[in-house]
């Protein structure tokens, strides 16, 4: 595959992989005690703490004294919080993914920083579908198996199915200079899960090639964005049973 563009050649021996260590999954719930003997579980985004909140939040130190002009990229500010969001979800996490990725570096190499490039080159969407509930409580769950989409908002109810959010994996190239050296990664592998509550954010330690839903940002995830006032816990849903072979 080619190699981002850069302003400066990269050194092809600098290729490399830095793999974050996911946050706990259970722990951004404020309540997570609505899981039932019935297998039954509380949906990401029900009850949501967002106090949990990880994410970088460092810019260069910017002062009169301090002249930040030689970094040659455009600072990003993080999207609005879910609930807020009118972009796709493709689109949306795709953002929320270079803001983090960038204030990361700038946390690490402030004012040394120079270049910060990210390209994604590959993508997969999947809505995830929960039963749509009745009066009374029915429904029933039909499973949805994960395919390729432009547009992380499509419609995925097939009946008797509803979109109870969506899992987008990202891979990608990101080159970064500073003013003392120059640094690649090559096929970063992401995985989101994201609805109108939070985005949930898990990072594959390895090289990933293709785009997959490993690790499940559902199950390994942290909790990047959230807002506040999410829906009150009255629904549950059932995780798909693993295949079994």
């Amino acid at each position: 595959m080619c190699p981002p563009r850069s302003r400066r050649s990269v050194l092809a021996s600098t290729a490399s992989l830095s793999a974050l260590t996911a946050g706990c999954s259970t722990d951004w719930f404020s309540d997570p005690e609505t899981a039932a003997s019935n297998g039954e579980s509380t949906p990401p985004g029900t009850n949501v703490d967002c106090t949990a909140v990880s994410r970088p939040t460092a810019f260069p130190p910017a002062s009169a004294d301090e002249d930040t002009s030689e970094i040659e990229f455009e600072l990003l500010e993080y999207p609005p919080e879910p609930a807020e969001r009118s972009q796709s979800a493709l689109a949306y996490v795709g953002a929320l993914e270079r803001a983090y990725r960038q204030r990361e570096f700038l946390a690490a190499h402030g004012d040394q920083a120079r270049e910060f490039e990210l390209s994604i080159s590959r993508h997969q969407v999947s809505p995830v579908a929960d039963e749509v509930r009745t009066g009374d409580g029915g429904g029933s769950d039909v499973d949805d198996e994960d395919r390729d989409v432009d547009d992380g908002d499509s419609d995925a109810a097939n009946d008797g199915r509803e979109p109870e959010g969506v899992l987008l994996s990202l891979v990608y190239d990101l080159v970064t200079e500073t003013v003392h050296t120059e640094h690649a990664e090559w096929d970063v592998r992401v995985t989101y899960f994201l609805n109108d509550h939070v985005a949930l954010r898990a990072q594959y330690d390895g090289i990933g090639t293709e785009p997959s839903f490993d690790p499940d940002p559902q199950t390994d995830g942290e909790l990047v964005a959230c807002s506040e006032g999410s829906y009150s816990g009255q629904r549950t849903y059932t995780r798909p049973a693993e295949n079994s072979g």
